[in-house]
Order: structure tokens, then sequence, then C-alpha cells
């Protein structure tokens, strides 16, 4: 799955249209391969130490690494260039380069604090709803707002 994921982000680049291209965030998109392949790698390892017979609840660790990975894909979302393949691509960000670098910005922000909220949650054992619960709402709220402010630059028509 890992090497699935390095190939496919090695793809990408080539596939993108001339207007979409990574080549202005490379070391952001590289960045964000690592995070999601490191990732991957921590669940493989947690699944070899419970199959070794170490006593871990893989789930609550499963838990902490997702909301770790939002925390440092957020980190860099602020960086993330108008693409058709990484970031937050609703159809009024992809639409409007304003809408997109707002949201991300936005994204940033809220990714980071969800998941570092998450995690801290994961840590003090807080029910698991919780973690789950911050991570959800830092994705929704950049979401929303890309809809809210592509529709305002519609209704003033400065799109």
């Amino acid at each position: 799955m890992m090497l699935g994921i390095i190939l496919l982000f090695s793809a990408l680049p080539w596939l993108s249209p001339k207007k979409f291209e990574v080549d202005s965030f490379r070391s952001t998109y590289l960045y964000i391969m690592v995070t999601i392949v490191a990732m991957l790698a921590y669940c493989q390892l947690l699944i070899v130490i419970s199959a070794l017979g170490v006593a871990l609840d893989v789930s609550r660790a499963i838990e902490g690494g997702v909301c770790l990975m939002i925390a440092l894909l957020g980190n860099v979302l602020g960086k993330v260039r108008r693409n058709f393949f990484v970031g937050i691509r609703t159809p009024w960000t992809i639409a409007n380069e304003q809408v997109w670098n707002a949201t991300h910005r936005l994204g940033a922000k809220t990714f980071f604090a969800g998941g570092l909220l998450g995690l801290v949650a994961v840590i003090l054992r807080a029910p698991f709803w919780l973690p789950v619960t911050a991570v959800i709402v830092a994705v929704l709220i950049p979401v929303i707002y890309s809809l809210m402010f592509y529709k305002q630059l519609e209704r003033r028509s400065e799109l």
C-alpha cells in the first residue's frame, strides 16, 4: 500500500493539467506524501507489534495517529496551491483561486487545531467520539466556509 501511494503521488504531477501543476508547491506535495506513507507505516508497525503478543490498544493508537496526521497536514495546508489532487477540493475552491487560498488558510488552522485537540483527547483517554468529532469539525468548517465565501463573491459579482 505504501509503495502504491508513492507511485500514485509520483504519477499525479504528470497527469495534472498545465493550469493546475504541483510544481509551485512541490516540497509541500512531497511532505503530504511522506506524512501519509508514515501513517501507513505506523499502522503496519502497530499490527506487527500486536501480532507479536504485546498488549496494545490498537484502535486508540490508530486514532491518535490519525489525529497527529491531520495536525501535521494542517501545518502545511496553507501552502497547497490550486490543483486536482491534494487539498480541500470542493467545486467552489477549484472554480476560484481566491476561494481556494482563503479556504486553505482557514483549513490549515482548523486541521491543526482539530488534530491537536483530538490527539490530546486520545492521550487523556477521552471517549472515542471526542477525537473523532474534533477531526470531523476541523474538516467540515473549511468546506462550509468555501461555499459561503464563493456565494459571497458571487453576490458581489467578483468571480
